[in-house]
């Protein structure tokens, strides 16, 4: 929830938590996400985790938001030349999320 949260923050309109993303993840995962792309996700969650607490010591959730924002974004930038990533994975699914949200709606 937290990541999608960063990718689309609440500013003057609501952010990806207001718009119920990480439900709508949720239910894309354990109904439509096929095995490598279920691993891939979990893989991705679980590099996440781990980087969090390697270089701040801290779990993803403890850190401020700039730390957050700097962690996915170290993530994104390394993630760049692969044709497929956790992070383009939960870019992609957080903002399909968002906009076909009653919240927000296009």
């Amino acid at each position: 929830g937290l990541i999608a949260e960063r990718i689309l923050p609440k500013t003057e309109t609501p952010g990806a938590l207001d718009a119920g993303v990480p439900a709508f993840i949720d239910v894309i995962y354990g109904k439509y996400l096929n095995a490598e792309e279920k691993v891939m996700f979990t893989t991705g969650l679980d590099d996440v985790a781990a980087s969090a607490l390697k270089i701040h010591r801290k779990s993803f959730v403890q850190l401020a938001v700039g730390e957050q924002d700097e962690l996915l974004r170290s993530i994104a930038v390394a993630s760049q030349p692969l044709p497929k990533s956790f992070f383009l994975q939960i870019k992609e699914l957080t903002v399909i999320g968002y906009f076909t949200s009653e919240i927000v709606g296009i």
